[in-house]
């Protein structure tokens, strides 16, 4: 191997060491409700590659990635890949908020998304079931539904991360009111000193 070459694949090294590192870390320090989220976004991904629709006679099959479904899954990565940054990505995401002056929370994040999929995931339902009406043989599985209910539990998950925060606004709050109170009496004290 030559010095380039090595100069290159030690970087290569460094750089996806640093990914799993900030990765690792990231995972590590997320709520309960994040993991929700990234247990139903994990159940989402599983069930847009597995087969939506299917003829009896095996000439229509397809994934949600395909035609016959309405093709819902691109949009719908849209919408985890928006998640995923907002879970993740704590400082691009401040630098995103300073650049473009939209302040945005994790938990409203996952609860928009998820409520934007859960409409695009009805309307991929219905688009099979109009096709059902027109063409007798072709079967819907539950992988739709699966999908489904994975976004539905993406917004419970949303709507967690919303009360978790609220905790911690109120418990910091309660925490700078007791210190505040605590120097308020030390303040008194040391004017009730006589001069002499």
């Amino acid at each position: 191997m030559s010095y380039k070459k090595r100069a290159k694949f030690k970087h290569l090294k460094i750089y996806i060491y640093k990914i799993r590192e900030s990765l690792r870390f990231k995972i590590g320090h997320i709520t309960n409700a994040g993991k929700v989220v990234l247990f139903s976004s994990i159940i989402i991904l599983f069930s847009l590659g597995n087969t939506w629709v299917d003829s009896g006679s095996g000439e229509i099959a397809g994934n949600a990635f395909s035609r016959v479904s309405g093709k819902p899954a691109f949009m719908l990565l849209f919408i985890l890949g928006i998640v995923y940054f907002s879970l993740f990505s704590i400082n691009r995401k401040e630098k995103l908020q300073l650049v473009s002056n939209l302040y945005f929370k994790d938990y409203t994040s996952c609860i928009l998304a998820g409520i934007f999929a859960i409409i695009i995931s009805i309307s991929s339902l219905n688009y099979i079931a109009w096709l059902q009406m027109f063409e007798s043989d072709i079967i819907s599985w539950k992988w739709p539904i699966l999908s489904l209910c994975g976004w539905i539990m993406m917004v419970v998950g949303g709507f967690m991360m919303k009360q978790e925060s609220s905790k911690n606004i109120k418990g910091t709050f309660i925490v700078e009111q007791t210190k505040d109170n605590k120097s308020s009496i030390e303040a008194r004290k040391d004017n009730m000193k006589l001069p002499f």
